[in-house]
């Protein structure tokens, strides 16, 4: 178990000297105080009235590709206030877009909107909570895609083979899912292990989710989805927090 804590604590520290990672928390302060400044989406929503500040990471999804619509749900957190939601779906490409009033959440992709989807096209997914009198008082905005059939069976193929050579594990999956762009499922995966049994492999659970909520931080930081990108950096310091806990228990303490 030493060993292994060292080596953990070996890689931890070379994570939090990353010059990336340095970068991320210091634009990460930049943009709250933006945020604070001027709101998000102050230009779009025009119309709000007294928008309480939020921020958070239960959307879904936020940024991440996904193998099939039949798996594709849009979810939030409910809104304080909101009396109905409307969906917004936007093909950056084309300017073609789509509405939807969901009666209830998480709401299946299929059921809200009968468009099709073409693979490798991005698409921007807006939710808009609204008040009694019709206005606008919250909305955010995530992004996804659909993989090519070929590059799902890429995928499968990497997991088949993983599983034939015994090597299937929630980091092993988590990794082939991540470098394909499916970050929701990889992100699934490492979180799943901070729930194990065995302490090594709850510190290795936090750092995947940790780098990979790093490089979604990234993708908003450069869409300039600022209050969204603030909750997802609040959740990778409070990944942060339980695995430097975590590795204080680990490591030998020098008394």
């Amino acid at each position: 178990m030493a060993r292994e804590a060292r080596r953990i604590g070996e890689a931890f520290k070379e994570f939090l000297s990353s010059p990336r990672y340095e970068l991320a928390i210091w634009m990460g302060r930049e943009l709250r105080e933006l945020a604070q400044a001027e709101g998000e989406l102050a230009g779009l929503l025009g119309e709000a009235e007294d928008r309480p500040p939020r921020v958070m990471v239960k959307l879904r999804p936020i940024y991440s590709g996904i193998r099939d619509v039949k798996g594709l749900m849009f979810d939030w957190e409910p809104v304080e206030g909101a009396e109905h939601y409307v969906i917004r779906l936007e093909d950056p490409r084309t300017g073609k877009k789509w509405e939807a009033q969901p009666k209830q959440r998480p709401q299946p992709y299929p059921h809200v909107f009968p468009c099709s989807l073409e693979p490798a096209n991005p698409y921007d997914w807006l939710i808009f909570a609204k008040n009694a009198k019709g206005a606008i008082i919250w909305a955010e905005r995530g992004t996804f895609w659909l993989l090519p059939a070929e590059i799902v069976k890429e995928v499968d193929k990497k997991l088949r083979s993983l599983s034939e050579k015994g090597l299937m594990h929630p980091w092993t999956e988590g990794h082939v899912l991540e470098e394909h762009g499916l970050f929701e499922e990889a992100l699934q995966r490492y979180l799943s292990l901070t729930n194990s049994e065995r302490p090594e492999e709850q510190a290795w659970g936090y750092i995947g989710a940790i780098t990979l909520w790093r490089k979604i931080y990234a993708e908003l930081v450069r869409l300039n989805r600022i209050a969204l990108g603030n909750a997802v950096q609040e959740e990778m310091l409070c990944l942060e927090k339980r695995l430097r806990n975590l590795l204080q228990t680990l490591l030998p303490h020098n008394d």
